[in-house]
C-alpha cells in the first residue's frame, strides 16, 4: 500500500476509527504494564491515528504523536486536549522519523505496521531514534507462520488487504532489520491473532524495564535538521 493511498484512505476512515479499534483498548493498557514507564522518559507514538494510546500513556509523560495523515494529528491534539495532556504532534511519514538519533526512550507502534507500504524502513527508522536499550510497543495483527496468498485467503481478509492494512507481514524478518531483541510476547487467540510485542534496542541486553520473559495469552522534540 503506497503512503498516497493511506494519506487518502486515512483523510475519510477517522470517523470510523475508534469505532473499529476501541476495542483493543485491553491490550493497549497491557502494553504500558510491560514497558513499565518512568517518569520523564520521552516516548514517540508512530502512526498515533487518532490518540487512542493518550488514554493509557501515564500523564505527565514527554509525547511526541506524529501521523501521515493532517486528519489523524489533528483528531489527536483534540484528544490531548479533552484529556488535559500536553503533546507535540506532527505530520510526519513513519518511514522516515525527522528526528535525531538515540532521541526516544519508548516508541509506540500500536495498528502501524501492518498498513505500511515498507515496514522494514519503518522499523529500521525507529532503531535509529531509540536510546540504546529503549523500548518498542507493538501491537498489531501477524500471521503465526506463513500467511496463504491472497487468492487463498478469507474474503474478510482480502477486502482488509485491500483497502486498509497488509496483514500478511511477519514480525520476525522485520525485527531482524534492526538491532532489536524481542523481550516479551502476547497473543490473544480470540482477537484474530493480535500480538503484543516489547521489544529493546540492543541484543543480549537486560533492561530493568522489562518484565521476566514470557510467552503468554493476554490478560484481560529534537528535530535532525536543528534543535
Amino acid at each position: 500500500m503506497s503512503a498516497l493511498w493511506n494519506r487518502i484512505i486515512y483523510y475519510f476512515y477517522p470517523p470510523f476509527y475508534d469505532l473499529i479499534v476501541r476495542p483493543l483498548k485491553p491490550q493497549r493498557e497491557e502494553a504500558m504494564e510491560l514497558l513499565r514507564p518512568t517518569p520523564g522518559e520521552k516516548w514517540l507514538i508512530l502512526g498515533c491515528g487518532t490518540g487512542l494510546d493518550l488514554e493509557v500513556i501515564p500523564r505527565g509523560a514527554n509525547i511526541t504523536a506524529v501521523d501521515i495523515s493532517p486528519s489523524m494529528v489533528m483528531k489527536t491534539l483534540d484528544r490531548a486536549k479533552q484529556t488535559g495532556m500536553d503533546i507535540d504532534a506532527r505530520i510526519m511519514d513513519a518511514g522516515a522519523i525527522l528526528f535525531k538519533p538515540e532521541f526516544f526512550d519508548i516508541v509506540v507502534l500500536h495498528l502501524v505496521l501492518s498498513v505500511l507500504p515498507d515496514p522494514g524502513a519503518c522499523i529500521r527508522e525507529v532503531e535509529r531514534v531509540l536510546k540504546p536499550h529503549g523500548r518498542i510497543s507493538i501491537l498489531d495483527k501477524f500471521p503465526v507462520g506463513r500467511f496463504p496468498a491472497i487468492r487463498k485467503r478469507p474474503w474478510p481478509y482480502r477486502i482488509t488487504e485491500t483497502l486498509i492494512a497488509g496483514i500478511n507481514h511477519e514480525l520476525v524478518p522485520l525485527l531482524k532489520q534492526a538491532n532489536l531483541t524481542v523481550e516479551q510476547e502476547r497473543m490473544d487467540p480470540q482477537k484474530n491473532r493480535f500480538r503484543n510485542i516489547i521489544a529493546v534496542k540492543g541484543k543480549n541486553n537486560k533492561n530493568p524495564h522489562i518484565l521476566e520473559h514470557t510467552a503468554m495469552e493476554f490478560s484481560g522534540a529534537g528535530l535532525d535538521h536543528g534543535d
